[in-house]
C-alpha cells in the first residue's frame, strides 16, 4: 500500500505537492502573453488553480509522495504524462485535461526528467493557436531543457482552460480515467518505502 500521512492538513500535502512558485510565474507569463482582465477570468484562472490543487492532493492519497515517484524512484513520467493529457484534450476537448496537463508541467519543472537550464527565454508567440504554442513550448522544453518553457506550457494550458479555442471544449470530471505514464498503481504501491 502507498504509505502517505493520513493526519497532514490540505495545506500540509500542498506544500510538499504542489509548486506555488510556478503559478506566480505562470500568472506573470499569462498577463504578458494574453489581455485577461475581466472578472469571469479571474474566476477561471482561480478555477484552473484550485481544481489542479485538488488533483495533486488526490495524487498524494492515490500514488503517494510526488517527490518519491518523481524525484527519487523517477517511477512516473510526467512529460509523457503531458503528452498523453494532451493527446486527449485534442481528440475530446474535456477542459480537464488542462489542469492535468498544467500539474505535469509543474512536476517536470521541479522534478526535471533532463539536465535544464533556467532563464526567461521567451521565443515569442508564432502563431495564435493556444494547442500549437503549447506543443511549441513543450518541444523547446524537450530540445533545450530551458525550465522556463513548462512555465509557458502551464501558462498556454491555464490560457486555453479560461477561454477554450477548441471547438468540442467542455469540462467533465474524467474521475482517474487517465493513468500517469510510468509504473502501474498496484507497482508504486509495492515499492512504497
Amino acid at each position: 500500500m502507498v504509505q502517505v500521512s493520513k493526519s497532514k492538513s490540505y495545506e500540509e500535502i500542498l506544500q510538499t505537492e504542489y509548486n506555488q512558485k510556478l503559478d506566480d510565474k505562470v500568472i506573470k507569463v499569462i498577463s504578458e502573453m494574453y489581455d485577461y482582465n475581466t472578472v469571469e477570468d479571474l474566476g477561471n484562472e482561480h478555477r484552473f488553480i484550485d481544481i489542479r490543487q485538488r488533483m495533486m492532493v488526490m495524487s498524494y492519497y492515490k500514488y503517494g509522495e510526488m517527490e518519491i515517484n518523481y524525484k527519487r524512484g523517477k517511477h512516473l513520467n510526467a512529460i509523457g504524462s503531458l503528452e498523453k493529457r494532451l493527446e486527449a484534450y485534442e481528440f475530446e476537448g474535456n477542459t480537464e485535461l488542462l489542469c492535468d496537463i498544467g500539474n505535469f508541467a509543474m512536476i517536470e519543472y521541479t522534478y526535471p526528467t533532463r539536465d535544464t537550464k533556467c532563464e526567461i527565454e521567451d521565443e515569442g508567440r508564432e502563431v495564435d493557436n493556444n494547442l500549437e504554442e503549447l506543443k511549441r513550448y513543450l518541444k523547446l522544453y524537450k530540445d533545450k531543457g530551458n525550465k522556463d518553457c513548462l512555465c509557458y506550457v502551464a501558462a498556454i494550458a491555464m490560457a486555453e482552460f479560461m477561454r477554450p479555442q477548441h471547438e468540442k471544449s467542455h469540462y467533465k470530471k474524467t474521475d482517474g480515467k487517465y493513468e500517469v505514464v510510468g509504473y502501474g498503481i498496484n507497482q508504486l504501491k509495492s515499492m512504497a518505502i
